[in-house]
């Protein structure tokens, strides 16, 4: 049993130092790093949106914070008009 898996290990080793082997490895490799490279972009690109709907976020937290004290004063005021 491990005489045959050594030897198709053997042979796949082999297999792979055929220049048409070794051309189809360069290539999916070449592939791969486009397509990482791409993705890279891709995850900067949205790196950014997510930066900027943070800030919009924010903003409108800054706008909710600044209406809520003003429902509070607003009720403050509508107390004090019923007393």
């Amino acid at each position: 049993m491990r005489s045959k898996l050594v030897l198709a290990a053997i042979i796949a080793f082999t297999l792979c130092l055929f220049p048409g082997c070794r051309d189809i490895t360069l290539e999916e490799y070449h592939q791969a790093r486009a397509e990482r490279a791409e993705a890279q972009a891709r995850a900067a690109e949205l790196e950014s949106q997510l930066d900027t709907e943070k800030e919009t976020a924010a903003e409108a937290q800054k706008e909710l914070g600044a209406a809520q004290e003003r429902v509070t004063e607003l009720e403050a005021e509508l107390e004090a008009c019923q007393t």
